[in-house]
């Protein structure tokens, strides 16, 4: 009997992790007790490690399969029949990465939907969620039966294979580059291989046999890429409320960034204004029709209400941009700015409501939006006219936006230009059909 042993090494490229909001230990929530309500902490093992489930890579890996799912992984769940997988998990393993010759810690991440009438925060929708940050290995292993009939399909989409891991995929969550990739295989019937399955076990029985490297050739995603420069400053917060300075958000690897959820909020909902203003019809506040170009462009959840319903990802995804400094990659400096509050009768400072923000002013950045499906030319006309209004500055990012905060300038605003041909594609889609 022939088995085949692969070493899969995935590296975390932005932060994400698979939740579990089945835990209620309070050890793990964020300080602030009404960040606590929605959280989502990290999945953990039975002794509190960083862990992530062997199933949800099985679920990712059988998405990628395609056509060969069935013959590795068996049938689907909801099918009658009864078939022995050839294919088995065997485990994961996951290692947070060292910064600064520390061990990396995680990351609570907070975001709030946006109400589209009043273009600010919708109330009772913050929720935190709690991440490993960029740069974690997680390790995954396989055992393969009867390699002979099934290695060559497995090998083929095993190197094009970049699984994003958990949820926000399209808010720049959980994405993974494939390390390396390794094999070996064992025959049962020769006496030092039946030694080798004997004698060692878990983790380091795959890492011994499995030491032939399989080339790794990730498949291309296009991505639209924008840079901008902050128009005086910015401040996207981490929705804490410290005594002293509120500090600004930040990444694993402690640079001040803008989040993937922040562009997605703000040009979704720039996106819903066009359309309105286009006599186009949208859902513009529970995002769960489905149909509507807002929810075919950005993706929708569904409601509560539909049983075995779970929403559709959308076409765009969008990447946390790091804040830098001017002419170089290295990290903004932050830069305090004191506010008061007035007081409304006497027109003066208002006592005990000084409070001092972090700031970037004059960062640069770079918004990456991927499109791992290709873009209907109504939807990218859509989408860089919706930039273009934020470099315009009718919308802006982060905190403060109505008190000269967040203006973005685009460093190449011809880009954001549609086609002839994309605009009529946008105005197909009203009433008239007419632009």
């Amino acid at each position: 009997m022939k088995l085949t042993l692969v070493h899969i090494a995935l590296t975390l490229r932005t932060d994400g992790a698979v939740a579990a909001p089945e835990t209620t230990d309070q050890n793990t929530a964020p300080t602030d007790p009404e960040a606590d309500r929605n959280r989502l902490p990290a999945a953990r093992d039975g002794h509190g490690r960083l862990h992530t489930p062997g199933t949800s890579l099985a679920g990712l890996l059988r998405a990628h399969l395609g056509e060969h799912s069935t013959a590795l992984l068996g049938p689907p769940p909801d099918t009658k029949s009864l078939t022995t997988s050839p294919l088995r998990i065997l485990g994961t393993t996951t290692t947070p990465p060292t910064i600064d010759g520390t061990t990396a810690g995680t990351i609570w991440r907070g975001q709030t939907a946006v109400d589209r009438r009043r273009a600010a925060p919708a109330v009772t929708t913050l929720r935190t969620a709690e991440l490993l940050p960029a740069g974690t290995t997680i390790d995954l292993y396989l055992r393969l039966d009867h390699p002979d009939a099934h290695w060559p399909a497995l090998a083929e989409h095993l190197t094009t294979w970049q699984p994003q891991i958990g949820r926000g995929h399209t808010t720049g969550r959980g994405h993974t580059d494939t390390t390396t990739i390794r094999y070996g295989t064992l025959d049962l019937d020769q006496p030092d291989d039946l030694h080798t399955w004997l004698t060692r076990g878990g983790p380091d029985l795959v890492r011994h046999v499995a030491t032939t490297d399989l080339t790794v050739t990730p498949e291309p995603n296009a991505t639209i890429t924008v840079d901008f420069h902050v128009h005086g400053e910015l401040h996207v917060g981490t929705g804490d409320k410290p005594a002293g300075t509120t500090p600004a958000l930040r990444d694993g690897h402690r640079r001040p960034i803008i989040p993937g959820t922040t562009w997605k909020g703000i040009l979704r909902a720039r996106a819903t204004w066009i359309l309105a203003h286009l006599g186009i019809t949208t859902c513009a506040t529970d995002h769960q029709c489905g149909t509507c170009p807002t929810c075919r462009l950005f993706g929708y959840t569904a409601p509560p209400s539909k049983t075995g319903a779970t929403g559709r990802r959308g076409h765009v995804t969008f990447a946390d941009s790091p804040l830098r400094q001017p002419g170089n990659t290295r990290p903004a400096r932050p830069v305090p700015h004191t506010h008061v509050a007035i007081d409304r009768v006497t027109g003066g400072a208002h006592d005990g409501l000084l409070y001092t923000l972090e700031t970037f002013p004059a960062a640069h950045t770079t918004l990456t939006i991927g499109c791992p499906k290709p873009l209907e030319p109504w939807m990218r006309a859509l989408l860089l006219l919706a930039l273009r209004d934020l470099h315009d500055g009718y919308l802006g990012v982060g905190a403060n936006t109505t008190r000269g905060y967040g203006t973005l300038r685009a460093t190449d605003p011809k880009a954001l230009t549609p086609t002839t041909d994309q605009l009529a594609a946008l105005a197909a889609l009203t009433p008239t059909g007419q632009p």
